[in-house]
């Protein structure tokens, strides 16, 4: 009964998630503009951004890219000063419109990762913390979407996109017996939703409107520790929905200015449900909050062969006071993005560079002490027209 009242405890310690776990934007053109583009959408990314937006794309297209996101966490308490360790990560996306040869439908193909987050902390500051959270955390989620865009006449469109979610989590565990242990839980699950689209344009204004439900995951897996033994785990996510709203002007032809915001029901996340296998299910209390995030964004055509843009975001942390902890993280957020556009004879090159600034955390109790965070955003991006 001791080792399974212990084991329980592990096991609901470990989906202390601390993070509104979004990813920065799926792409090189929002993620330039620090995610103002739903009333642009102009390109193949808009599979995910607004699907209206794909009757924009008059042949095909192809585009991909990657980011490599670094991040890191000062923690500094009475015992001196412990640094949250890096793990390096690539965030990609694919996106593919085929020209089908009609004006007045199009579709698409879009594969990212909206959704993951991972931090390790060294194993002695875990112990200082009284063993309450892992000490490794992470999270990917995998979003595969087809999309499609119909042109109701020549400033409106409408589009449909249909998600299908992979993701997997991973926790890694130190678990103080009468001796102190090592234990690895590891889950996965599918889950699957829908993005509705509106985009109303004129030659100098633009206004789009998405939707994207929420979706549940259900996990399943192993928790595994070689002196405890390995157990069937259970869990489930409940992701939020997602309402973005945006109005782009167009002082000159070559000159956007977008404001957009965004709102997330992470209210969605009030509670983890946990099935250990061995008592009954349980529910971890979380209470996260509905927020709204704020982005404004330009881009500006200098020539046929450049384009600059940049951008500033705020983004609103979802997490209380009462249920926060270092897992990930987290805290309110300015973003600043600036990046550019290369036509070369084998396309388009896009690079972006990007700034997180959280602001500082001052946490009492297990975790007293204050967080200091930055987060660094390097995306290189290519596109072609097929």
């Amino acid at each position: 009964m001791k080792l399974k009242i212990l084991l329980f405890w592990l096991i609901l310690n470990s989906f202390l998630f601390s993070q509104a776990f979004k990813n920065p934007p799926e792409s090189s053109s929002s993620l330039s503009q620090a995610g103002a583009f739903v009333a642009q959408c102009n390109d193949a990314s808009a599979i995910t951004y607004n699907p209206a937006g794909l009757i924009q794309i008059k042949e095909g297209e192809i585009m991909f890219g990657f980011s490599l996101p670094y991040s890191k966490t000062d923690y500094f308490y009475s015992g001196g000063k412990e640094e949250k360790k890096f793990n390096l990560t690539i965030l990609p996306y694919f996106y593919f419109v085929p020209d089908n040869k009609k004006e007045n439908f199009k579709f698409g193909i879009g594969l990212n990762f909206p959704y993951g987050q991972s931090t390790e902390w060294s194993k002695d500051i875990v112990r200082y913390w009284k063993y309450k959270i892992p000490y490794y955390s992470g999270m990917q989620t995998l979003d595969f979407t087809p999309a499609f865009s119909f042109k109701i006449n020549d400033e409106f469109s409408i589009g449909l996109g249909l998600n299908f979610y992979y993701s997997r989590l991973l926790f890694k565990n130190l678990i103080p017996l009468s001796f102190e242990t090592e234990g690895k839980m590891n889950v996965d699950g599918t889950g699957f939703g829908g993005t509705i689209g509106f985009l109303y344009k004129k030659e100098k204004f633009a206004t789009g409107l998405t939707y994207k439900t929420g979706f549940k995951i259900e996990y399943d897996g192993k928790f595994k520790s070689s002196q405890i033994g390995n157990f069937d785990t259970e869990t489930e996510i409940k992701f939020p929905d997602i309402l973005t709203f945006g109005i782009a002007f167009y002082p000159e032809k070559n000159w956007k200015i977008e404001f957009d915001t965004e709102y997330y029901g992470f209210s969605s996340v009030d509670r983890i449900y946990i099935n250990t296998g061995f008592i009954p299910p349980y529910y971890i209390e979380k209470n996260w909050k509905d927020i709204y995030n704020f982005y404004l964004g330009t881009e500006y055509i200098k020539n046929e062969n450049l384009k600059l843009k940049g951008g500033i975001a705020f983004l609103k942390s979802p997490i209380p006071e009462e249920t926060w902890e270092p897992s990930l993280p987290d805290s309110d957020t300015i973003f600043i993005s600036f990046g550019t556009e290369f036509k070369t004879k084998i396309g388009k090159i896009e690079t972006v560079f990007s700034i997180s600034n959280p602001e500082k955390k001052r946490k009492e109790g297990y975790y007293a002490g204050e967080y200091k965070s930055k987060g660094y955003f390097l995306t290189v991006g290519y596109k072609r027209e097929i």
